[in-house]
């Protein structure tokens, strides 16, 4: 009896949504994503970033400090150079993506709740981390192209995957699968069903 009703939770799982369905999940996932990111500014989320990364800075024997003026819209560290810190380097365009996702996802509000507690925090610390090894980079000399956008760059998608992974694992079984079988049902819609 328990093997009959795996095998039909499996099935559930893996059906393809209809066109309206798709539509519905996108939606949820570009509205949400849209509102988290232009809600506000985040300064405070800026700051809060900036002086994580600047005590771990210190931490490790790098003299630095932040500034801020929210009047100016201004957060900068200085650990043997001025690095401005934008929005971007926030991380919220990351955690408004993937909570967009996590809110469409069919499992429960707990789940999505904590979905997104997970993201929010963990992305939070991984962007100390880029911050803090983009100012040691910076400060060994390498150009900005290698330690802002190119290993920058890399430690955002290695950190998207693993989350998505850590999430999938271990908040929200279908995560991956609710996306793929969306992409999924597109791809149905637009050859006719087929």
């Amino acid at each position: 009896m328990e093997k009959q009703e795996l095998e039909k939770t499996l099935k559930q799982g893996q059906e393809i949504p209809r066109l309206p369905n798709c539509i519905a999940y996108l939606a949820i996932v570009i509205l949400t994503s849209v509102f988290l990111f232009y809600i506000s500014e985040y300064f405070w989320l800026r700051v809060y970033t900036t002086e994580g990364a600047a005590g771990f800075l210190n931490l490790i024997g790098f003299k630095a400090q932040v500034t801020f003026n929210e009047g100016q819209d201004s957060v900068q560290i200085c650990a043997g150079g001025y690095f401005s810190v934008i929005k971007i380097c926030s991380g919220i365009e990351t955690i408004a993506l993937i909570s967009g996702l996590i809110l469409a996802a069919p499992t429960s509000w707990y789940r999505k709740l904590a979905g997104i507690i997970f993201i929010t925090f963990g992305i939070f610390g991984a962007n100390i981390f880029r911050i803090v090894t983009t100012v040691i980079l910076a400060g060994m000399g390498y150009s900005e192209f290698i330690y802002h956008q190119v290993v920058s760059a890399i430690f955002t998608v290695i950190f998207v995957i693993i989350f998505i992974l850590m999430i999938q694992a271990w908040i929200i079984p279908n995560f991956i699968d609710s996306l793929v079988n969306v992409l999924i049902g597109i791809v149905h819609a637009i050859k006719g069903g087929k």
